[in-house]
């Protein structure tokens, strides 16, 4: 993982459009790449990017990364967080953004086929609209510190014992630290033990609360799991 991502990491190229052609997938979406961005790649070689569970299309070049995706209202605040970040964190350098079209009007996009298992079914949630009424009802208590928003495996990078890079940190901001560490526990679960093809023997999960020094509060992780699955 970190080796293909050790080229790219420098700078990050996004564009936000809704001219797209049918499929909305995101995965083999035909996009038409406006001029401004254009020659920024011409006639350069690149290699799609499949890993996460997004719906953009990551275009990985030598020295670049072009990132498309649908037009959503938090895209501009999260290119303003990256450039508010490049002198702070080791995040990618925005070079060119740009907008196109309209919003996108979303209803019913939940997925539920990419749920955990324990989420939907006999016994638990019979669909988003109970789980999302259970979020607002059981909403906990916050300890707030600034949060990546997304800390699974791919999103972090380490070189020589220490951390070299964070990407994809569009819902970064103040939040609850709970929320951070939930999906992280989530992401060592899944990513060491083959539910993504390769297995990891010998990771435990459980061993980030030891490493960090702190009790593991079962009932939030629980919480921002489940957050995360309207997402």
């Amino acid at each position: 993982m970190q080796d293909r991502w050790e080229q790219v990491l420098d700078d990050l190229a996004i564009v936000k459009t809704d001219m797209l052609r049918e499929d909305l997938s995101g995965r083999n979406t035909i996009y038409r790449i406006p001029e401004s961005i254009r020659k920024h790649i011409a006639c350069k070689t690149y290699h799609m990017d499949n890993v996460g569970c997004s719906d953009s299309q990551v275009r990985i070049y030598d020295d670049l990364v072009l990132k498309i995706e649908e037009e959503r209202s938090e895209l501009a605040d999260m290119v303003s967080l990256m450039k508010w970040l490049e002198e702070k964190l080791p995040v990618p350098k925005v070079i060119y953004t740009e907008v196109s079209g309209g919003y996108r009007v979303e209803n019913d996009m939940v997925d539920v086929d990419d749920a955990e298992p324990e989420t939907y079914g006999e016994g638990e949630f019979k669909d988003p609209y109970e789980l999302l009424s259970w979020l607002e009802t059981n909403r906990p208590e916050e300890e707030l510190v600034f949060s990546h928003g997304d800390l699974c495996l791919p999103n972090i990078f380490f070189q020589d014992g220490k951390l070299s890079g964070l990407i994809d940190i569009g819902n970064a901001g103040v939040c609850d630290k709970w929320q951070d560490l939930a999906l992280c526990y989530r992401s060592l679960k899944h990513n060491a033990n083959g539910s993504y093809a390769k297995v990891y023997p010998g990771i435990n999960e459980d061993e980030l609360f030891k490493l960090l020094g702190i009790e593991p509060d079962n009932e939030k992780l629980r919480y921002y799991i489940l957050l995360d699955e309207l997402f």
